[in-house]
């Protein structure tokens, strides 16, 4: 007679224990494969809605700023040519209003974006700010009275997402000013857009899966430093007079020197943190 082996009963709830580990194990895997599906379809479905919502914000601005078919007129052109000292006096005045030289670079910052993908976002209501500051007597005019400023990603804008380049924190928007943006609109400055950075903010490139690449004006083909890409680009290219970064180890002078104008990192402490 041939001999035939006979699991022992420890066999069997061996077997049965590793079937069964093996079972959940593969459970658990399809489980993790199809949440972490349907959270990137989330994620690109949050970024294709914010895009086109900011595409259909720059088509209303372009439109609301050609004047006779053109974008940038021969006033705007102008004012955007204005070293700031001359623009703040020009405002200072009453030669320039407020809205004037809001309109001026927004125009122009449409052009240059077009060109290098440096703006994020556009402050639709800004010139409701405008209005307001040209509404002021003389006497209360701040000593940045009516100058646009453009504002990093990362730093908090009321309303508006710090995203850091990440899909996550879109649709999270900042419940109140950075203390630095406050200051300056509190000094008569109007916030008018928000602009590029590297995902995360740890690169001397200047692209994330939200907004984009963000490319050198000197050569399209190099990037333009980081993490204040965006704000180097737009400076250098005269679609913004004064610009908001952020620096710890060259965040704002290394882009700045990429991009052909003044990064200034202030004495650390000088200004509080709060929404940076």
């Amino acid at each position: 007679m041939s001999a035939h082996w006979l699991p022992s009963a420890g066999d069997v709830d061996g077997r049965a224990v590793g079937v069964a580990c093996g079972t959940v194990s593969a459970v658990a895997l399809l489980w993790w494969l199809r949440k972490g599906h349907s959270v990137k379809s989330e994620y690109y479905g949050r970024v294709r809605r914010r895009l086109d919502l900011e595409r259909h914000r720059r088509q209303l601005l372009t439109q609301q700023l050609t004047a006779g078919g053109q974008l940038m007129t021969v006033r705007r052109q102008l004012i955007v040519e204005l070293p700031l000292a001359q623009l703040i006096e020009q405002l200072q005045s009453g030669k320039i209003t407020a809205t004037e030289a809001l309109r001026a670079y927004q125009a122009k910052a449409l052009e240059v974006t077009q060109l290098y993908n440096c703006v994020t976002e556009f402050v639709l209501n800004a010139d409701e700010r405008a209005a307001a500051l040209d509404a002021l007597p003389e006497s209360k005019r701040g000593p940045l009275h009516g100058v646009p400023i453009s504002v990093k990603d990362s730093i908090d804008l009321e309303g508006f997402d710090s995203t850091l380049g990440l899909a996550k924190y879109l649709d999270r928007p900042a419940a109140s000013n950075a203390t630095l943006v406050q200051t300056l609109i509190d000094l008569g400055a109007v916030p008018f857009c928000k602009t590029n950075v590297p995902q995360t903010m740890l690169s001397f490139g200047c692209s994330n899966p939200v907004w984009g690449v963000t490319t050198n004006i000197r050569d399209p083909a190099r990037v333009p430093g980081g993490s204040s890409g965006g704000e180097a680009v737009l400076v250098a290219a005269g679609g913004s007079p004064l610009g908001l970064g952020s620096d710890i180890g060259g965040s704002a002078r290394v882009p700045a020197l990429f991009s052909g104008c003044c990064g200034f990192k202030p004495t650390c402490g000088r200004v509080r943190y709060r929404g940076l």
